[in-house]
């Protein structure tokens, strides 16, 4: 099965709020695994990420595919030559930066290093994945959009939900969705000056979406996106979050989340009300820059949903 994307995109856009719940359930997984690994470093996390993908990339050039179950019990992955430097530069990480957390992932037995080759240790990296909770937002996604494309296909009917099984070809998916997670990763990390404060944004942000009812606006019938925004921040929206409940939901403890909210309150992306209670407020002087980057992730997400379609076949 092949889904235009720009029917994907279109859709994506119409369907923004449900959309932005299910995405960030499928991305808050992933930034939740990382925060309370053994490894508890988002940016450490992203570099493992990083080489994971680098690693899934050699298989899909191969053309091989693995289940769940088959690839975490690999016997090794191939070896990737990658310079420290190279890593930096694609990751905006200092190479020392690098250097460190390479060494922290071979403490860990993550990975291995071989004569300036790193080998992935397959089953230390993804044996504790919870491989239902997302596939659970995988197809919420899925769902949301060939439900309102109205796709004809067996796959798909007004009776029965989506259902990817994501363990089958579950080295191809993770594949399309490492992918996805670094490109956004460094985009947020950029805007938020770091992973663990988009981290806490974006669980503020996940907090308003559910408490919004109604995502329909006139004031921009073109800008989706902006639309969105207006609706997700209006004040029968807001409903703010305590630190002790940002750093249960997180993992990341509560005196860090303290210290990089007082970071979003100083860059304006995040307020708080009487109550010390925060969240993402309506800000006229960031949202040109927020949207384009709101847009941007809608894209890779719409490349992402595109690429999973065609693995239904």
């Amino acid at each position: 099965m092949t889904i235009d994307a720009k029917k994907i995109y279109s859709t994506i856009s119409q369907f923004q709020g449900e959309m932005t719940q299910a995405h960030f359930e499928l991305v808050s997984t992933y930034l939740y695994e990382g925060q309370n690994s053994k490894l508890r470093d988002l940016d450490c996390n992203l570099i493992l990420t990083y080489l994971i993908f680098k690693s899934l990339k050699l298989l899909n050039e191969k053309k091989l595919q693995y289940n769940y179950n088959d690839l975490i019990n690999i016997n090794q992955s191939s070896p990737i030559n990658l310079k420290k430097s190279e890593i930096a530069v694609d990751l905006g990480y200092p190479r020392e930066s690098v250097r460190r957390n390479l060494n922290k992932l071979e403490k860990y037995n993550f990975i291995r290093i071989d004569n300036k080759e790193i080998i992935i240790n397959m089953n230390d990296c993804l044996s504790d994945i919870n491989i239902e909770r997302y596939e659970n937002s995988l197809n919420k996604m899925l769902d949301i959009v060939l439900k309102n494309i109205k796709v004809e296909t067996n796959l798909y009917n007004k009776s029965n939900r989506v259902s990817i099984n994501f363990e089958k070809k579950f080295s191809l998916i993770w594949y399309y969705f490492l992918e996805m997670i670094i490109d956004i990763s460094l985009v947020w990390k950029e805007y938020h000056t770091s992973l663990e404060c988009w981290y806490i944004f974006g669980t503020c942000v996940l907090n308003q979406t559910y408490n919004t009812r109604d995502y329909s606006s006139e004031k921009n019938d073109e800008n989706t996106t902006e639309n969105f925004i207006i609706n997700i921040t209006g004040t029968k929206s807001i409903r703010g979050l305590n630190p002790t409940t940002l750093s249960e939901l997180t993992g990341i403890p509560r005196e860090t989340v303290t210290r990089h909210l007082a970071k979003l309150l100083d860059n304006r992306t995040i307020t708080k009300d009487r109550k010390n209670l925060f969240y993402f407020p309506s800000i006229r002087v960031q949202r040109k820059s927020l949207i384009k980057n709101v847009e941007f992730v809608k894209n890779k997400v719409t490349e992402f949903v595109y690429k999973v379609t065609k693995t239904m076949n």
